[in-house]
């Protein structure tokens, strides 16, 4: 499926001759392309465009992939989608996510799986989290309970946010990569989620932490979620307002 036709996608890389590869590669699947080489053209064009997907570099002078992601999300919480590219940073994937990137490629980058997960993206949410896109063999398995809890002290075992959500836990850790069927409960006087049931794929394991203010515990992408579930979702995020896609903490 092409799901790039009528799009318009901004490619940000101060590697010139790599941003304009970029940009006539979506191009050619029908986009409508338009390329900054820092942060601060990037800005620039937010100011007179709309755009439904952005891929950045993050290491870059005048204004690194970071700075812009936070500028669009600043924004809007929620679109465009947003892929960051680095062949060498400071930030952790839990950093990119909490931030609010969807996805981060290491460059050199396969170009194929970067179009494969932008079609995936470009799918109405509706219908990326209710089709089971796979058989599961065998999975990680996890069920918390937070019956009559208040919302509040819930979040010291768990973070939902917009893509994904976070689980403390101080043992039996997934692997990354690896999908996890989770079933949640959480209900109090002011919120109830009843049974929040799907499948997650892990995107990062923290195992051990010398900051007092983390938790050991892993980032969950929801990839399927039951349709109560997925009522529960929207219904979470018009109370949370984040703009993190998979929390960190």
């Amino acid at each position: 499926m092409n799901s790039f036709i009528g799009k318009k996608i901004l490619v940000v890389d101060d590697e010139v001759e790599l941003c304009e590869i970029l940009a006539d590669e979506f191009t050619f699947l029908g986009a409508e392309v338009l390329q900054a080489h820092s942060g601060q053209e990037a800005f620039a064009l937010f100011n007179s465009h709309k755009f439904d997907l952005v891929l950045s570099d993050v290491n870059m002078p005048h204004g690194n992939g970071f700075e812009l992601l936070s500028h669009v999300r600043n924004i809007d919480q929620n679109n465009p989608i947003f892929f960051l590219t680095t062949g060498y940073s400071d930030h952790t994937l839990q950093d990119a996510y909490d931030a609010g990137a969807e996805a981060i490629f290491s460059k050199p980058f396969n170009f194929e799986e970067i179009i494969e997960r932008a079609n995936y993206f470009l799918e109405p949410l509706e219908n990326r989290l209710r089709t089971k896109r796979f058989e599961l063999n065998q999975n990680f398995k996890t069920e918390i309970t937070l019956d009559n809890l208040p919302f509040s002290q819930s979040f010291d075992l768990l973070n939902i946010s917009r893509g994904g959500m976070f689980i403390a836990s101080d043992s039996d850790f997934p692997k990354i990569n690896e999908m996890v069927h989770f079933n949640i409960k959480i209900k109090n006087s002011d919120f109830d989620m009843g049974d929040f049931s799907g499948i997650g794929l892990c995107r990062w394991v923290r195992k051990s932490t010398q900051d007092e203010k983390m938790k050991t515990g892993y980032g969950l992408e929801f990839i399927y979620l039951e349709p109560q579930a997925l009522s529960s979702l929207h219904s979470l995020l018009d109370r949370l307002q984040t703009t993190s896609f998979i929390p960190k903490n």
